[in-house]
């Protein structure tokens, strides 16, 4: 079944539909809930949440061509895990960060380097708010100004939290090839 008619489907509360859409995009929107919940198992709760979510507001969903279906659930899982981060306020204190200086830039080749899974584990290391700024700027590619509008937070601090990632994940990558280099 293609993905317009798995939509459709969908729509009509058809059952099989669901569970095949589930089946579908379940890995992929648990990609996006670790990504900005570092904890594994506040991730599958996230997971779930947002999937009761994309099942109620089907009403709400308009196909505008392949791929619109993934990008649509994608957006409702990422305001499901900003949703937690508003609640809990981590985002009060990006104002008052200072900046890291980045001494160390690594190459696209140490990068390209490292294992999928330990640069996701390092980007799950950073802090609360900065993990959030930097995945909706690096995976969601939004714009500072988009990101500060979604967080209601300054331009200028969505910037700081973006260089303060950018020196802790270098700082990150040189520890990786120190420890493994050969």
């Amino acid at each position: 079944m293609n993905e317009k008619e798995l939509s459709d489907r969908c729509r009509e509360g058809d059952r099989s539909a669901l569970s095949e859409l589930y089946s579908l995009y379940a890995g992929r929107m648990l990609s996006v809930c670790i990504r900005y919940c570092s904890d594994s198992e506040k991730a599958k709760d996230m997971l779930q949440d947002g999937f009761v979510k994309v099942f109620r507001s089907f009403d709400k969903f308009r196909w505008k061509g392949e791929g619109s279906l993934g990008a649509w659930m994608r957006r409702i899982f990422m305001n499901q895990c900003l949703g937690q981060y508003r609640r809990k306020d981590v985002l009060r204190d990006c104002s008052n960060v200072a900046v890291l200086p980045v001494k160390y830039e690594p190459t696209v080749e140490e990068i390209d380097g490292i294992p999928e899974k330990v640069l996701l584990g390092f980007i799950g290391d950073l802090p609360e708010g900065t993990r959030l700024v930097f995945n909706m700027s690096v995976f969601e590619e939004m714009r500072p100004s988009e990101i500060s509008a979604k967080l209601g937070i300054r331009p200028s601090s969505v910037t700081s939290q973006l260089s303060r990632a950018k020196a802790r994940l270098a700082v990150m990558v040189r520890g990786y090839w120190n420890e493994n280099a050969d």
